[in-house]
């Protein structure tokens, strides 16, 4: 077990990866949106952190008093999940994690990892095509909006590796709830090698989840490039929808 500081906010993590932990700690691993989510999170506030992986991102959230719900289907990172929430009581009560996928229809789904299971990456895009491959339950927006405690205003984040292309306008119960800001994370290059996609369907897939959080403004953290969408074509990237 060791304690480190992640934008301000301390707090004790008991797994694998003190490497990620270290470069987390000296603002090498997604500085500009750890930044952003511990100025904007605080009491009374809800974050649905959607691809919770190992926790770092629910652990700065309810290190600031925000409540969290936290959706992750990888069993091996679920586990390390719960052993840093474990180790924080304090913060557990705060913490709720959901092992199960988001998707458009609910039931089971595979998921593949290219590396193995525990790490950052898996992808329902990479279902039998990663050097690891499972089985895991999902959940719908609308069965995930049924399962969420009261809250005052809500913050979304969501980096699922690509499995964001198969939402699209189904993460429309969510944007139903007027969301403060949502973060989320664009895949292009996953979509297109799995998928085997061209430009003009990563094109009208990427479109489909800006048109969903229409009358929310869409920035890149970390950047002041106005073409955002197009940026999101290109590279991985962070778009924040926020309120004008």
């Amino acid at each position: 077990m060791q304690r480190v500081t992640v934008s301000g906010r301390t707090f004790a993590v008991d797994d694998d990866k003190p490497s990620f932990w270290e470069r987390a700690a000296n603002g090498q691993w997604e500085p500009e949106l750890l930044a952003d989510l511990a100025a904007a999170l605080g009491p009374g506030d809800l974050l649905l952190d959607i691809g919770g992986w190992v926790g770092p991102i629910s652990l700065l959230a309810a290190s600031c008093g925000a409540h969290v719900v936290a959706l992750e289907p990888d069993p091996a990172a679920a586990r390390q999940f719960r052993a840093n929430v474990a180790a924080n009581p304090d913060l557990a009560s705060r913490i709720t994690l959901i092992e199960a996928a988001l998707t458009p229809d609910g039931g089971p789904v595979t998921l593949g990892s290219p590396r193995k299971p525990g790490d950052s990456m898996s992808s329902l895009l990479l279902a039998g095509k990663g050097v690891a491959n499972w089985e895991a339950e999902s959940l719908t927006p609308a069965a995930l909006v049924a399962r969420l405690p009261a809250f005052q205003r809500l913050f979304i984040k969501i980096d699922i590796e690509g499995g964001e292309y198969q939402l699209g306008r189904a993460f429309a119960p969510l944007a139903k709830l007027q969301p403060e800001a949502v973060w989320l994370g664009f895949h292009p290059a996953i979509l297109s090698a799995s998928a085997q996609k061209d430009e003009a369907a990563l094109k009208s897939d990427t479109q489909a989840l800006f048109a969903v959080w229409e009358g929310l403004m869409p920035q890149i953290l970390g950047s002041d490039a106005v073409d955002v969408l197009g940026e999101a074509l290109r590279a991985p990237i962070t778009v924040k929808f926020s309120h004008p």
